[in-house]
């Protein structure tokens, strides 16, 4: 009878440990604009790093710049609306990187307490119609990036 009791305490026991999720920081959401447009930039393909140490650009020698310090890394889609959402992992990262690849307009590398505070607009240095409108005012958890679907064109002239 005991061992009876005891086996379905294990069970129980394995069963409900199996059943809870992993811990996970907070929802983040990636908004991409189209450079060109202003408008939403859908179907972009994005990679986000997650970086556990602060990199120090002015050092490339310097132990935070290594792989090591990389802590994960994903890659997401955006929607029709040109946004894509995701979890930080816990313990939270110090910076990540949106990478939205050679379709790209500036800058991508942000600091994780500026994203969950404040929201952050990455830099647009594409031409087109998104330079002459006022920037975007993210929300907290939320990373605005441009991006720009180079022509044949632009690579002749650039």
């Amino acid at each position: 009878m005991k061992s009876l009791r005891l086996g379905a305490y294990l069970a129980f026991t394995a069963v409900a440990l199996c059943s809870v999720d992993p811990p996970s920081g907070p929802e983040v959401t990636i908004r991409a604009i189209d450079a060109r447009t202003g408008g939403p930039y859908s179907r972009l393909p994005v990679c986000v790093t997650y970086y556990r140490a602060k990199l120090d650009p002015s050092d490339p020698k310097a132990t935070s710049n290594t792989a090591d310090n990389v802590s994960s890394v994903i890659r997401i889609t955006t929607d029709t609306n040109g946004t894509a959402t995701f979890r930080l992992p816990s313990p939270l990262p110090s910076q990540l990187n949106v990478d939205p690849g050679s379709l790209g307009c500036g800058q991508t590398m942000f600091d994780i307490v500026d994203v969950i505070h404040e929201g952050v607009v990455g830099t647009n240095i594409c031409k087109g119609k998104a330079k002459s409108k006022p920037k975007p005012a993210p929300k907290p958890r939320e990373i605005v990036v441009y991006a720009r679907q180079f022509s044949f064109w632009d690579g002749v002239f650039h």
